[in-house]
């Protein structure tokens, strides 16, 4: 009799291979305390600076974590920006760009209530 004529379950049948473990989930960071602990990715003016050259100069920023696409996010009341990781959700700092460059404005200001 051939594997294919045997009836399912049949004890000579070789057993499914075990289906692999889930992935454990990585728990986030823990934020550092003010002044403890290296800034965030894209948490300084310098790569703020670079990551902007990049994108209106029409290239992808690739996220510093994975790799993936960032997409800018606008608050436009506020006239500032920031770079958000397509799938991972890491942001940069919100920053403005003027005539004089980049400036870092740090969290958002509606998030501070101004």
């Amino acid at each position: 009799m051939t594997d294919a004529e045997k009836p399912p379950g049949d004890a000579s049948s070789p057993a499914p291979a075990p289906s692999p473990a889930p992935a454990a989930a990585t728990p986030p960071a823990e934020a550092p305390a003010d002044g403890e602990g290296p800034p965030p990715p894209l948490g300084t003016a310098e790569e703020v600076r670079e990551a902007w050259s990049h994108f209106r100069g029409g290239q992808t920023v690739a996220c510093p974590r994975d790799g993936k696409p960032l997409a800018l996010a606008v608050d436009a009341s506020a006239g500032v920006y920031r770079f958000v990781c397509t799938q991972c959700g890491v942001a940069s700092v919100w920053f403005e760009s003027g005539v004089d460059g980049i400036r870092v404005r740090g969290a958002s200001p509606a998030s501070r209530g101004e």
